[in-house]
């Protein structure tokens, strides 16, 4: 249809990194987000009508919508909580906005994807630092004008490692900052109620907004921005209301349908599913051990304390070929290409899962020998 399109594709072609739908995956599933296997559960809901049919601002702002928020906001130890159809949507609306009201943005180099095109597409400034160094996120803080946040995944995504949050909340005893985390990978088995790193590593009440998304662990779908606007780390109640703001200045709020009220009982009924979980929490507790015993042998293989781990491979063809040696095996894990990473940085991800059996994770290493010596 349009040269350029054509274009851009068979660049991609060339590049060993064309993005292809599959009909049919691997039986044995090291790839997906749904580490405790909540998402695979069959669920019968109803509701009174099956669309918002308008955005938030025209009908779309439901009792049974607020219903959710007030307990979002409680379930997630916040003041207050917008909730949205997915994490993407979330971050979209939330970054944009402070991008567009001039805000600068400091961010953790590999945050997400839909971090970064929601700042790059906007007016504000937006500056990356060196992933989880504290020492250039200070001089990024020492060089920053006006108004400033700083944001940082709970675990990030592709090589499943998590920043210092103490230490970064304790910069904002020197720097006037708010400190935004994306706890997407880390809600749902981090910490005892399943909040992410802010609740594990005890700074829930230093985090001043937390994006908080149901898509994978909670095994549902969407996602909810938690402001806490009593920081211990500042020094004085904050008075500004991101819910209200979301309300009047976030294009992607303002002009988006409202999450159907199918959506939203799915939300109260995985949240009560997940109080329910305690065993599949365990397993995959044992199951990341397992792991993490089976890897100190392999140089390439990541040592996280998480669900996601990462093995090095290098260059996109070679992990296409290695994601391919899993794939005939009956092994689904996924390739990890530049630009996604940085070049020279390809790998493969691991997702470990309650139901993953320690079999399967120990056919995964002795696969990675049959590569390594053919």
């Amino acid at each position: 249809m349009l040269k350029a399109l054509e274009n851009a594709l068979e660049k991609r072609r060339e590049e060993d990194r064309l993005r292809m739908l599959r009909d049919e995956l691997p039986p044995v599933d090291f790839s997906s987000n749904d580490y405790l296997g909540l998402g695979a559960e069959e669920v019968n809901l109803s509701a009174d009508r099956s669309s918002a049919s308008s955005s938030r601002s025209i009908t779309g702002n439901y009792p049974r919508l607020r219903t959710l928020e007030t307990f979002l906001a409680e379930r997630f130890q916040g003041d207050e909580a917008t909730f949205f159809q997915s994490g993407f949507e979330a971050n979209q609306a939330l970054f944009s906005m402070l991008s567009d009201l001039g805000v600068t943005v400091l961010f953790d180099e590999y945050i997400h994807a839909s971090i970064r095109s929601s700042l790059f597409r906007s007016r504000g400034k937006a500056w990356s630092f060196k992933h989880n160094d504290l020492t250039d996120l200070r001089m990024k803080l020492e060089r920053s004008e006006g108004e400033c946040v700083v944001v940082t995944e709970g675990l990030f995504s592709m090589h499943g490692d998590s920043p210092d949050l103490e230490a970064i909340s304790a910069l904002k005893s020197e720097f006037d900052f708010a400190l935004i985390v994306d706890e997407a990978h880390s809600n749902g088995f981090f910490g005892e109620h399943g909040i992410g790193t802010s609740e594990s590593q005890d700074v829930i009440a230093d985090v001043d907004v937390r994006i908080q998304t149901f898509g994978k662990a909670f095994g549902i779908q969407g996602a909810a921005i938690v402001q806490k606007r009593e920081s211990r780390s500042a020094v004085r109640r904050e008075k500004t209301s991101i819910k209200e703001a979301l309300a009047n200045f976030s294009r992607p709020f303002i002009y988006t349908t409202a999450p159907s009220p199918l959506l939203t009982e799915l939300c109260f009924h995985g949240l009560r599913r997940w109080d329910q979980a305690q065993e599949q929490r365990e397993l995959l507790g044992e199951n990341i051990q397992h792991y993490l015993m089976r890897a100190k042998d392999y140089a390439e293989a990541s040592m996280n304390r998480g669900q996601v781990q990462f093995y090095s491979v290098g260059g996109n063809r070679a992990t296409l070929q290695c994601s391919q040696a899993f794939s005939e095996r009956g092994y689904d894990l996924k390739a990890i290409l530049s630009p996604t990473v940085p070049e020279g940085q390809e790998g493969l991800r691991i997702c470990l899962h309650a139901f993953n059996s320690k079999a399967e994770i120990d056919a995964i290493f002795d696969i990675f020998d049959y590569i390594r010596t053919n």
